[in-house]
């Protein structure tokens, strides 16, 4: 295959090579072609004078004068015929193709279907448009893959150790909005429905606070998401207890960001429903969860590596659970407080 990713490559060819390059919205590396009448001999000449322009060959794409695909040839073949064999007597017409509208899933299944490490790009005419290798898919299938993980996450897939804590705090807080602010009218409609006794503040804040473990559980989620994508990528190394540290550290003063936000909220739209007092209390308790959450979300991966524990198996969803459990504790705590008072 030629891919060309170098620029300025234009004025480097020899006259008989075409560059093909793709639409803007075709994301392929531009690809080299050679016509099908040109000769082994001029071919090898070619490939002689751009020795130090290309950095990989598999195959050569064969085009015709409307820049179609009419077959390749491996460099085995060109290298084993005579030189003045024409390129369209020893090319293979059955060549496989992709198709440039396509999507990444169906461009992946049709290059491992086929085993090759490179294939053409082709438009909806058949004329080539660029080349990909398994080298670029690979690499944009793991793009694809970051992208979806993290915003399944609600974070940022560019967020890093470097990011201000403050940049990387709003991607967090847009992703959990939906949920807090829908579980923060759902249960101060409930406390306005119903008549203000002990027990109904008492059942009231239980609400409250187990409807809000799902903000902490979510930041479980962010915090152990961005973890175990630093492991698996070796930014974060367990055995270095100061970097270790140091992404704990980080993750607490987002931790304070986010919590200090919820803590907030929820003081000050309960204040009326169940006093400023229990009001208070309970916000405090959604921040020292939030706080918690975030810690257990950085040291669980860590400490599951260190144990030589595969990541595969360290499922984000037991983090958050975790984190779940340790929140109803605290909930727990509160109501037997209002209980007792």
């Amino acid at each position: 295959m030629y891919a060309v990713p170098t620029t300025g490559i234009h004025t480097l060819l020899p006259p008989i090579v075409r560059l093909h390059e793709q639409p803007a919205d075709v994301q392929v590396a531009p690809a080299l072609s050679f016509p099908q009448h040109v000769t082994v001999a001029q071919t090898l000449d070619a490939l002689h004078a751009m020795q130090h322009s290309i950095e990989c060959i598999y195959y050569l794409f064969i085009t015709d004068p409307d820049e179609h695909l009419v077959g390749v040839i491996s460099l085995r073949d060109l290298l084993f015929a005579t030189p003045q064999t024409r390129l369209y007597e020893i090319m293979d017409q059955q060549t496989v193709s992709l198709a440039a509208d396509a999507s990444l899933e169906e461009q992946a299944h049709v290059m491992s279907s086929t085993g090759l490490l490179a294939l053409p790009v082709v438009d909806e005419r058949g004329r080539l448009v660029g080349a990909m290798d398994a080298t670029d898919m690979i690499a944009r299938l793991e793009q694809r893959t970051t992208a979806a993980f993290c915003e399944v996450a609600g974070v940022s897939q560019h967020e890093t150790e470097a990011t201000p804590p403050l940049t990387a705090a709003v991607p967090r807080l847009l992703g959990q909005a939906a949920s807090l602010l829908g579980v923060l009218l759902v249960a101060w409609a409930v406390l306005h429905s119903a008549p203000l006794t002990a027990a109904g503040t008492a059942a009231g804040a239980l609400l409250i606070g187990i409807a809000l473990l799902r903000q902490a559980g979510l930041v479980a989620r962010q915090t152990a998401t961005l973890t175990l994508r630093r492991l698996a990528l070796g930014t974060l190394h367990p055995s270095r207890p100061a970097q270790v540290w140091a992404t704990v550290g980080y993750e607490l003063r987002l931790a304070l960001l986010i919590g200090a936000v919820a803590a907030v909220a929820v003081a000050g739209l309960f204040a009326g429903s169940i006093g400023a007092q229990l009001s208070a209390l309970l916000g405090a308790t959604v921040f020292a969860s939030i706080i918690l959450s975030s810690v257990l979300g950085v040291l669980l991966p860590v400490l599951a590596r260190q144990g030589q524990v595969d990541l595969r198996r360290v499922p984000v969803e037991s983090v958050s659970l975790l984190s779940d459990m340790c929140g109803i504790l605290l909930i727990l705590s509160v109501v037997g407080i209002v209980l007792a008072s």
